[in-house]
């Protein structure tokens, strides 16, 4: 039996963000296609790669929260959420609380869903709320969990519209007994369980090696303006010139930075799982390739 949560007007503003976020992104774009070549260029083009983690991040939390549903079954409550489903055991609930916590609120970054968040209350234990109103209209479910060393307590806030036909339906289908034996978790899709989520070495060389090409644009588009109108771009065996150009084609040293860390992370990525230091290696040659660019265009520059 499925039962959708209470209503939220705070959803729909979401969405109107998400919007906004599209649309000031496109003025920037034309704006900065509108300029010469500049800082203020790379601080435009910077402003725009931002709206794209920030329209991710407000466009999962709304669509979780609209896709939002309570399904109670035979064995389990299963709470559908986004790509992820929380599965609670009929038979690993303690107890059934009309009422939640009104401390349990997310903090300015869960915008627009603020009861769609998790947190420790004294006394208590842990809750996660999966709501879309306030604690006075919620249901918590207080289920048992174990691990090696404990034995806890996890409340579940939850908000159905029709908080007493929730209840009665858990209460019918706990008497039933259960078909199977499931366990206290969480399920996602395959790739939020990557290993390399959770590795900070790996991360860390790629976030690295990307911050630095962002550095070399950077570098290149403030230095851009005071450049001649051709440069030397190429040098005989006695160090002389020999093939000149103009300005515009040194973004090709950090776009081959930026294909090297394309093509090495995806390449690296693929290899993670077999041969982990295969893929460090990778990466690391992705960071070195920055270096060696970043010299070449300093030397091109000055």
């Amino acid at each position: 039996m499925s039962f959708k949560p209470a209503s939220m007007f705070d959803t729909w503003r979401g969405a109107l963000a998400c919007v906004g976020v599209i649309l000031l992104a496109g003025l920037l774009v034309r704006w900065m296609l509108a300029l010469p070549v500049s800082g203020l260029v790379f601080v435009l083009a910077l402003l725009v790669l931002t709206c794209l983690p920030v329209l991710i991040y407000l466009g999962y939390r709304t669509w979780s929260t609209l896709s939002l549903e309570y399904w109670v079954e035979r064995d389990a409550v299963t709470i559908a959420w986004g790509s992820l489903r929380e599965v609670i055991p009929l038979g690993a609930i303690q107890r059934i609380q009309r009422g939640g916590f009104a401390g349990v609120q997310g903090r300015w970054w869960e915008w627009p869903n603020p009861f769609l968040t998790r947190m420790d209350v004294g006394g208590v234990g842990h809750i996660i709320s999966l709501a879309t109103r306030p604690a006075a209209e919620q249901v918590v479910l207080f289920v048992e969990q174990h691990d090696r060393e404990r034995t806890y307590t996890v409340g579940y806030a939850l908000s159905p519209a029709a908080p007493e036909a929730f209840i009665q339906a858990i209460q019918e289908r706990y008497t039933l007994g259960p078909n199977r034996l499931l366990s206290v978790g969480r399920q996602a899709p395959g790739v939020w369980q990557w290993d390399i989520w959770r590795d900070r070495i790996g991360l860390g060389i790629v976030g690295v090696t990307l911050l630095l090409n962002l550095a070399l644009f950077g570098y290149l588009c403030i230095r851009f303006p005071s450049l001649p109108a051709s440069l030397p771009l190429h040098f005989d065996a006695s160090g002389q010139p020999d093939r000149l150009g103009a300005p515009a084609s040194l973004f090709v040293l950090p776009l081959i930075g930026f294909g090297a860390l394309l093509v090495n992370g995806v390449w690296g990525g693929f290899l993670y799982p077999r041969q982990r230091p295969g893929a460090y290696l990778l990466w690391a040659g992705a960071l070195f390739i920055q270096f060696l660019v970043g010299f070449a265009l300093v030397n091109l520059v000055h």
